[in-house]
């Protein structure tokens, strides 16, 4: 066995990331993500990313010894990605096919290096809101990464008379990823509880034009994810619940 990891970042969709964190825990490695917890909140259509970054000795399971610890890319359902840890043995890692071009190698350890992305564990915190306030207050406060907290509280709190003012809020934000993720949540909104309201829509309508990047030096604009969130409604909301200008959109 080698005494140093591959370098190489592999591609897994969501039911292969399931057995081997599951391989994880039978093996009782250390980093796992716990029995169910992906299942439960992993994007099951995403593809996520492992990237071998050390050798683990395990001296409680000398016969798991080494294996490649293992940084992770992880879609969750909410259409991030956080950063996560996962034990993997070699042979294992070994089996996964090699789709993965060079370029998306070097954005996936970019991102999971220097990206300043949620950890696995802070999104699992942050997805537990389901107060209205909470969110209000993290909004006064300027709290980073309240757009995480805002997409929990619609998957969590089905009053949509509740939630809606909070995307509102989101939507008008000065921060364009915060514009974006709230777009994502209004998305969600439709989808989970079959709801806009016209103060929402008409924001959705203006950030079609927001040509602002969603951060510094990205070639992603807050009007592209506006554009995917209008096509959304229309496949999720009944024509007789959108507005005309929803219903004639083509633009995608």
């Amino acid at each position: 066995m080698s005494s140093s990891v591959p370098r190489t970042v592999k591609a897994v969709d969501t039911s292969e990331l399931i057995r081997l964190d599951a391989q994880a825990i039978e093996c009782r490695l250390n980093r796992n993500h716990g029995a169910g917890w992906l299942a439960q909140f992993a994007d099951p259509e995403a593809v996520h990313y492992l990237w071998p970054v050390l050798v683990h000795q395990a001296r409680h399971r000398p016969e798991f010894s080494p294996h490649w610890r293992c940084m992770l890319l992880l879609a969750v359902r909410d259409g991030q990605q956080v950063a996560s840890l996962l034990d993997v043995l070699p042979a294992s890692f070994e089996d996964l096919p090699e789709t993965v071009d060079a370029a998306t190698k070097t954005e996936v350890t970019r991102r999971l290096e220097y990206g300043s992305l949620l950890t696995q564990a802070q999104w699992a915190d942050l997805n537990a809101c389901h107060e209205p306030a909470d969110i209000d207050a993290a909004f006064d406060r300027g709290e980073q990464h309240v757009e995480t907290a805002l997409i929990a509280l619609v998957y969590n709190n089905p009053d949509t008379d509740a939630v809606l003012p909070r995307v509102a809020r989101g939507l008008r934000s000065p921060n364009p990823e915060t514009r974006r993720q709230s777009l994502l949540a209004l998305m969600h909104t439709a989808r989970l509880h079959s709801r806009v309201d016209t103060i929402t829509l008409e924001l959705l309508h203006g950030l079609l034009r927001d040509r602002t990047p969603i951060s510094a030096g990205s070639r992603y604009e807050v009007w592209g994810t506006a554009t995917q969130t209008v096509g959304d409604l229309q496949v999720f909301l009944p024509s007789e619940q959108l507005p005309a200008w929803v219903n004639a959109f083509t633009d995608y």
